[in-house]
């Protein structure tokens, strides 16, 4: 989505230096609440796929789980620095993630 589509671009130039966003002509504003949007209803998703799967939802069920996401992403190629990774990539690394933790 952020290669690929206009949506993405914009959120590539806001990310970059939102003033200069803004004076390129992007609704900045409009642009941030709809990333948020799309992150909100992706983690009421994910939410509802881990209550699923372990059949009960209490306060604490994602706690500690940063440095498995952080490690899926720099397995799947993502660089710590930036600039670098993709999402094919970040999927494989939560593959493989998902193999350790689950074997």
């Amino acid at each position: 989505m952020t290669e690929h589509t206009a949506f993405g671009r914009k959120l590539y130039a806001i990310g970059g230096n939102s003033e200069a966003a803004l004076l390129a002509g992007i609704n900045v504003d409009k642009t941030v609440i709809a990333a948020y949007a799309i992150m909100g209803a992706a983690v009421a998703l994910t939410g509802f796929m881990q209550t699923a799967y372990a059949g009960a939802s209490t306060t604490t069920v994602g706690d500690l789980m940063e440095l498995d996401a952080i490690a899926a992403c720099v397995i799947g190629g993502t660089s710590l620095n930036g600039g670098r990774g993709n999402v094919r990539g970040v999927l494989f690394g939560a593959l493989i993630m998902a193999t350790l933790l689950n074997g």
